[in-house]
């Protein structure tokens, strides 16, 4: 899957990794769904907003692309919602408490309004929907 490999510890660092990542990855796409919303209801130029913002050291290298993928409806499955959820509930559980990780489960709860409007099997930028479409909330 990548072109490195890097030692990351001791039995079960990697899968540490692994959720860390997909973690990271799933408070991006929450919180970008989001803002597009905002900006959308506040009657921005959405993909001028975020051009500038891309400009920015804040913009990370997966959020081009997760917006792009926002903004242009496509949601056919890559990186399900329903999967996001699961490595968020993975999180969660190892921290053993919500009130520790508050902010990840915040963004799993963005997955799971997403998962019971029937979007589990779209792709994890469906989750813009709840923030754009009237008839969905989050």
């Amino acid at each position: 899957m990548g072109s490195v490999i890097q030692h990351v510890g001791s039995l079960g660092a990697g899968a540490l990794t692994k959720l860390t990542t997909n973690t990271l990855l799933g408070v991006q796409v929450s919180v970008l769904g989001e803002l597009i919303g905002l900006l959308r209801h506040a009657g921005a130029d959405v993909a001028r907003v975020l051009e500038a913002v891309a400009a920015t050291p804040v913009w990370s290298p997966v959020a081009g692309r997760v917006a792009g993928s926002m903004l242009a409806g496509g949601f056919a499955p890559q990186f399900p919602v329903e999967l996001i959820e699961k490595d968020f509930t993975y999180t969660v559980d190892t921290a053993t408490s919500e009130l520790m990780v508050p902010t990840i489960a915040a963004a799993r709860g963005v997955f799971r309004a997403a998962m019971q409007c029937g979007l589990g099997k779209a792709n994890m930028t469906a989750v813009v929907k709840l923030f754009t479409e009237p008839t969905r909330s989050a």
